[in-house]
């Protein structure tokens, strides 16, 4: 879905995808744990990284990633997120999986 949403339509449009999947888990709709959990992370991601907030490590699922970091160069170059953005991302999301493997 995200990728045929226009560039400056994409922060809102995973603000909204994150109410939704809130509001399923809050109200015991059926929700894949793994896949909500995912999303959740990554709309977190955006968001701190709009805004220049913390940004904590999470392990993301390996298939999520190429995906996500894909978004996160589109968002870039269209000047919705800083320039930083995809070393943060990689800090967050590439690192924690790193050391997940480790344990």
């Amino acid at each position: 879905m995200i990728e045929s949403i226009p560039d400056k339509g994409v922060l809102r449009a995973v603000e909204l995808e994150r109410w939704m999947i809130q509001d399923d888990l809050a109200n015991k709709r059926t929700v894949p744990i793994h896949d909500a959990t995912s999303i959740l992370d990554f709309c977190h991601f955006l968001t701190a990284a709009k805004l220049g907030g913390e940004i904590h490590p999470s392990v993301l699922p390996m298939e999520h990633v190429p995906f996500y970091r894909e978004t996160v160069g589109r968002l870039m170059k269209a000047g919705e997120l800083p320039a930083y953005a995809i070393e943060h991302f990689d800090a967050t999301f590439s690192d924690a999986f790193l050391t997940s493997l480790a344990v």
